[in-house]
């Protein structure tokens, strides 16, 4: 039998009425409730204290034993800028194995888990300073993260450096012809954050998670179009003519 959560104590016990047609009257109900509350599980003072039931991926609500969710990030496609790590411009250095315990050992560049690493290093910059520009993560699960406009890695065996790919705009609207995929709108954020502007952090972020799922679905796509209302279309197409719509902007890696 799986924890139950306060509320359901609430509603599944505390709210008993066959108590009082057992004829016990409120007393028997009262007992009936400390018997079952004193059997309940009960949370750690750790938890009480953090009130923080879901940390991450693979442990346990406190609350209700429930597993939690991974928390998941938007993609970003990622260009490599060098073997080694960016010598200036470092905001922040972890330690060894801060993305990963040191249990899972070492991994190789081309490795699956590399990469997830890689994508984590990212998501994790960022939130240390929007403006991050490069990152360089370990084989050893480690990571730093630059805001220098350059990165001029130092040839270091252990790690590489890493930049999102550059798009540059190829014309309003859509491309009109070698579309492999179209979303509907919302596909990349829920409704509830709104339009966003072309030239707005939160745009530029939509085009980067949709240049990498129209990789995703075919490493032959050449061209992404993103939608103010977080929809995007795939093409494959050697050229973009755009159709000019005001709502769209197409865009191919520099």
């Amino acid at each position: 039998m799986g924890r139950c959560s306060m509320n359901q104590y609430t509603t599944g016990w505390l709210m008993q009425p066959s108590i009082f047609l057992r004829g016990s009257g409120l007393w028997g109900y009262v007992s009936w409730v400390h018997r079952e509350l004193s059997n309940a599980p009960v949370a750690s003072s750790s938890c009480t204290r953090k009130l923080k039931p879901c940390t991450g991926g693979g442990r346990r609500n406190c609350l209700t034993g429930h597993k939690c969710k991974k928390p998941r990030h938007s993609r970003v496609e990622l260009d490599l800028v060098g073997q080694g790590h960016c010598a200036s411009g470092q905001i922040y250095a972890s330690h060894a194995w801060e993305l990963a315990p040191s249990s899972v050992g070492t991994k190789g560049f081309h490795t699956d888990i590399y990469k997830d690493w890689l994508q984590a290093a990212w998501a994790k910059c960022l939130a240390k300073d929007a403006n991050t520009k490069f990152v360089s993560v370990w084989v050893d699960a480690g990571y730093r993260c630059y805001t220098g406009t350059t990165c001029n890695a130092n040839g270091g065996r252990h790690t590489k450096s890493w930049a999102p790919v550059q798009m540059a705009a190829v014309g309003q609207g859509h491309c009109a012809s070698g579309q492999i995929y179209a979303s509907h709108a919302w596909e990349l954020a829920p409704s509830s954050v709104g339009t966003k502007g072309f030239d707005t952090g939160i745009y530029k972020d939509w085009l980067q998670a949709a240049w990498a799922k129209c990789l995703a679905k075919n490493a032959n796509t050449k061209f992404v179009s993103v939608w103010v209302d977080a929809g995007y279309r795939c093409y494959t197409g050697t050229t973009c003519n755009a159709n000019g719509g005001r709502h769209t902007k197409s865009w191919a890696p520099v």
